[in-house]
């Protein structure tokens, strides 16, 4: 079989309205001549799958599950991507894709493809964001909360331990979250470079310890991954395209009610348009 110049994923959990959202507004914005293969993975979910799967059906687009669930106390995202980066060793690109993505830009990813190729030092590239489809998200699109401080606390096997024994034990730690390239919509060379990072660290969040290091705090999904790439002289660029991104649904009820009913009503527009 041909393969695909850019193979994308997008991760369902429990957010199968957004999912849908996120697959039909990539193919409508994108000409048929996108060379894409999408595929959708599904952790377990326990909402309504139907209108996702049948749409998937009908689009040839593989619906898979994860081997992971949504009832999971440790965030498996970066274990999902990585498992289908490894598994798919042959495109010239990977989109790694939210399922709380919405493109609202005609040729998105071509215009990321050309950024991003532009630049021998790249090795990924991220849109700018927003919540309303029209106004530019706080920091230029990164992550908003970038070098925030933070506190890692810590307990073993279940037993209590008061304050006092979780600091003597080395348990708790302050530092910032460090900066990524934002998983929910990048596009990623595949070399092999990036590939032996996938195989070797993956793109799992990680806490750093540290007292004075800059580096020590929380590396959220795909973060570390990223900071091990600059050891190769490999950065991540920001994008001139922009996308809806309506963040934290799988696991944050803030906001809820107004991000279905934009939900809705663009699915709705894309559904009658098909």
């Amino acid at each position: 079989m041909p393969v695909s110049l850019i193979e994308a994923v997008v991760v369902n959990h429990n957010t199968s309205t957004f999912t849908e959202l996120a697959v039909r507004s990539l193919l409508a914005m994108h000409s048929d001549t996108l060379d894409v293969a999408m595929t959708i993975l599904d952790n377990a979910s326990t909402d309504n799958t139907n209108a996702l799967r049948a749409y998937a059906a009908a689009s040839d687009i593989p619906y898979q599950q994860s081997g992971f669930n949504t009832e999971s106390s440790v965030n498996t995202h970066g274990e999902v991507l990585r498992a289908f980066v490894l598994n798919h060793p042959d495109p010239a690109y990977y989109l790694l894709l939210d399922s709380d993505i919405c493109f609202i830009q005609p040729n998105t990813l071509l215009t990321m493809q050309h950024e991003l190729d532009t630049h021998d030092q790249a090795f990924a590239i991220q849109p700018r964001m927003t919540w309303d489809g029209e106004t530019e998200m706080p920091g230029a699109g990164w992550h908003i909360a970038e070098d925030n401080p933070l506190h890692y606390r810590s307990h073993l096997a279940d037993q209590p331990i008061s304050d006092v024994e979780l600091v003597r034990k080395g348990s708790s730690s302050c530092g910032t979250l460090r900066p990524r390239c934002h998983p929910g919509c990048t596009l990623v060379k595949n070399t092999p470079i990036f590939r032996r990072v996938a195989e070797h660290i993956g793109f799992s969040t990680a806490w750093l310890y540290g007292e004075a290091q800059p580096i020590s705090g929380f590396y959220d999904t795909f973060a570390l991954a990223c900071q091990v790439m600059k050891t190769h002289n490999q950065c991540y660029l920001l994008s001139s395209a922009m996308v809806l991104h309506f963040f934290c649904v799988s696991y944050d009820l803030t906001g809820m009610e107004w991000k279905q009913q934009v939900c809705q009503e663009r699915l709705q527009l894309l559904r009658t348009q098909d």
